[in-house]
């Protein structure tokens, strides 16, 4: 099932994506949040603030670093 306002000529099959369950396109804050408190991703905290926990191990490891060279730059 498509949900949200979808870009016809960027369709998920087009690029070879198939076989998936819902799938949902640029939909606003309201639809997010609850979606995300649908499925236990967070909480709501006073003033309807959207909290959730990344867990220990997020983000970019600090010792992976990488050099580009390009001719030119």
């Amino acid at each position: 099932m498509i949900n949200g306002r979808v870009n016809p000529e960027n369709r998920l099959e087009d690029q070879g994506i198939s076989g998936l369950g819902n799938v949902y396109y640029n939909l606003i804050e309201p639809a997010l949040v609850e979606a995300a408190l649908n499925r236990g991703e967070g909480t709501l905290g006073k003033g309807g603030a959207f909290y959730c926990t990344t867990g220990k191990h997020t983000g970019r490891s600090p010792k992976d670093k990488f050099v580009v060279r390009t001719a030119g730059v």
